[in-house]
C-alpha cells in the first residue's frame, strides 16, 4: 500500500529510491546500507500519527464440539 499525503507533511530522507523500495518490499527486514538521517531543517516537534485508529478488542463466543466415539 502507499499513502498520499500533503507535501508539507512529507519528511525528506537521505535515502535512495532503490533503497527505499527495498525496505518497503521487504517489510522492513532489509535496511539501507547507510544510516538514514533527517535533514537539519526538519521540524523536531512533529509527531508521527497513526493511519488507523486502534479498534477495541471484541470477545468471540466459541462453540466447542462434543467428542465423537
Amino acid at each position: 500500500w502507499y499513502a498520499i499525503v500533503p507535501e508539507n507533511e512529507v519528511i525528506n530522507l537521505s535515502i535512495s529510491v532503490e533503497d527505499a523500495f527495498k525496505v518497503i518490499v521487504s517489510g522492513g527486514i532489509v535496511s539501507p546500507d547507510s544510516l538514514v538521517s533527517l535533514p537539519r531543517n526538519s521540524k523536531s516537534d512533529r509527531k508521527l500519527e497513526t493511519l488507523l485508529e486502534p479498534q477495541p478488542l471484541q470477545r468471540l463466543q466459541v462453540e466447542e464440539e462434543e467428542p465423537t466415539s
